[in-house]
């Protein structure tokens, strides 16, 4: 008697979301209600990750003093598109509140999940409650930043 042959399927694998794009998913992105729908504040937030590792703002780095160097003015030898990604990105950036910009920039820039702060689990869920209303917020103002400029999201 022969034995089957095992017919092995191969499957594509799974893309991994991001963090904003986890928040999409959950409907976690409209839990303000504004002017924008919650697939503006995506894309905002998605353009907003971009503009910023493709301006290398992750990579930027500050002068070394302690070495002794003959010239020490900073070269500006970027490539067009990190110039203009980090054009972007600032303008993008230059009007959203500081009380919103850093749950703004961890979500969108550095992939970060929220966390809720506090001992008890009422308020961990509150504290992360009052963190996605302030990135929704904080994302409307990057959508204006966008749109300000004259870019579509």
């Amino acid at each position: 008697m022969a034995k089957k042959k095992q017919v092995k399927y191969v499957t594509q694998p799974q893309r991994i979301l991001s963090v904003i794009e986890d928040y999409y998913e959950r409907g976690l992105l409209g839990t303000v209600a504004g002017k924008w729908t919650p697939e503006y504040r995506l894309s905002a937030g998605l353009q907003l990750a971009n503009d910023f590792y493709r301006g290398r703002m992750s990579s930027v780095s500050a002068i070394n003093y302690e070495k002794d160097r003959v010239d020490t003015s900073i070269s500006n030898n970027e490539p067009d598109f990190v110039l203009d990604a980090r054009d972007r990105y600032q303008k993008a950036i230059k009007d959203v509140p500081a009380e919103f910009w850093g749950v703004v920039s961890d979500v969108c820039c550095f992939d970060k999940r929220i966390k809720g702060d506090g001992v008890s689990e009422r308020k961990r869920r509150e504290t992360k409650f009052v963190k996605i209303c302030d990135l929704c917020r904080g994302l409307d103002y990057v959508i204006k930043g966008y749109l300000s400029n004259g870019w579509r999201l």
